[in-house]
């Protein structure tokens, strides 16, 4: 008896190559969009760290007896029973980037995974963006929210801040 072989033809090969490049095909696109799948996650994981910071230091504002002056908690400087979307230069709100926005303190961020822009309007307000997303140190209102992937941050004059989550863009 003859030996055997035990090798794949050439045709084999080939059709094994094709079977891949087509799950392949399929597959790549669901691995592509995870990247924007996280990138919705880090904001509605952010946005629901700063409703839960806000309404910590709500609770605590109105327990200890605070309310429309400034107060302090945790290190944390708001008033109207909010955290401000400013940063504190000790005694009041400010837009300089020496300091997080209190907002980020108060929801645990680090300020280093964010790109984000402090700005006035009718009142105090920070916009913030991953920083996987927009990598600019000091970025204006407008690059933030061109990546359509960001979060909206409005301390009120009174009653409660305004959230709120944009992510089309991610």
């Amino acid at each position: 008896m003859r030996g055997q072989n035990n090798g794949f033809t050439l045709i084999e090969l080939v059709i094994v190559i094709i079977i891949l490049g087509v799950l392949s095909a399929t597959a790549l696109p669901k691995f592509i969009d995870l990247q924007s799948d996280a990138y919705k996650s880090q904001l509605a994981a952010a946005s629901a760290s700063m409703k839960t910071g806000v309404l910590l230091f709500k609770s605590k504002s109105k327990i200890s007896g605070g309310g429309g002056d400034r107060v302090v908690y945790s290190e944390i400087v708001g008033s109207t029973h909010q955290p401000w979307a400013a940063s504190s230069n000790g005694t009041s709100p400010s837009t300089a980037y020496t300091n997080p926005p209190e907002i980020f303190k108060a929801a645990g961020m680090d300020v280093a995974d964010w790109s984000y822009r402090i700005y006035t309007t009718d009142t105090y307000q920070v916009v913030v963006s991953p920083k996987q997303k927009l990598d600019i140190a000091q970025p204006t209102q407008a690059q933030v929210t061109a990546t359509d992937c960001y979060i909206h941050y409005k301390w009120e004059v009174s009653g409660t801040p305004t959230i709120q989550l944009f992510d089309d863009g991610c």
